[in-house]
């Protein structure tokens, strides 16, 4: 099993922690990677009033389980293949009644267009409840819809769905630029819209 501690900040919480452990299994398809991935982890956050309104200081703790089924072989960017996850979690804020409970899922699938052209499909869902609305579901941000402001609408159901066209500039190369060498270059377009139900902007 790999033993995982993270600390970071996004736009719901100020700074949050977690440690969690993953067990990957099933054959190798590189070196490295193997196609099915359980995750267990958990522990608290201190919520961002910024977000949404909250008592000054408010943790709030949570946990779940994930399993992520993934065939994309990194080269280093990834060509074909698919990668597919749902994650169950849920927590409360103590000395309150307040709890939430969600479960999300997510699809992406990457389709070679020849030479090194690639579409990429991406689908989001889920279901949440409960009264800490930084734990609902939203449609901007980086898991969602990415050029609207996290913060922008949260709910309890949501539906996201992107397509992207993705062009490998440059493989392989070594190229020297101002502050480093670029070796893999991608660009890519899309298009993307979704959804968040029951809940407030």
């Amino acid at each position: 099993p790999e033993y995982l501690l993270d600390l970071e900040t996004t736009p719901e919480d100020i700074v949050s922690c977690e440690l969690s452990v993953a067990r990957d299994l099933g054959p190798l398809q590189d070196r490295q990677r193997r196609p099915l991935r359980l995750a267990i982890g958990g522990g608290p956050a201190l919520l961002d009033p910024d977000f949404r309104p909250t008592d000054t200081g408010a943790v709030a703790v949570g946990g779940g389980v994930a399993v992520f089924w993934d065939t994309r072989v990194t080269d280093p960017l990834p060509s074909q293949g698919h990668r597919l996850s749902l994650v169950v979690d849920g927590g409360f804020v103590p000395g309150t009644t307040s709890t939430w409970g969600a479960v999300t899922s997510r699809a992406v699938y990457l389709m070679p267009l020849g030479g090194r052209v690639v579409l990429a499909s991406k689908l989001r869902g889920g279901l949440a409840s409960g009264d800490i609305e930084h734990r609902l579901l939203t449609l901007g941000g980086g898991n969602a819809v990415s050029g609207l402001p996290a913060d922008a609408v949260v709910g309890n159901r949501s539906l996201v769905g992107a397509s992207e066209l993705r062009w490998q500039v440059l493989r392989h190369g070594s190229v020297p630029s101002v502050v480093a060498w670029l070796s893999d270059v991608q660009l890519s377009a899309g298009l993307e819209a979704g959804t968040v139900t029951g809940g407030m902007a």
